[in-house]
């Protein structure tokens, strides 16, 4: 697996889906935390 950087413009530019996408794997085995922290966006 390679690592990628994601910036913070990046983040809040894209929609849920992307978030997911990008961070879905954060929280082994718990992507519903993920689904729910892309309701808050955008983050500063």
């Amino acid at each position: 697996m390679t690592a990628r950087t994601v910036t913070l413009a990046e983040i809040n530019n894209g929609d849920a889906a992307q978030f997911v996408d990008v961070l879905g794997d954060v929280f082994e085995n718990s992507p519903w935390l993920v689904e729910r922290a892309a309701a808050a966006l955008p983050y500063s």
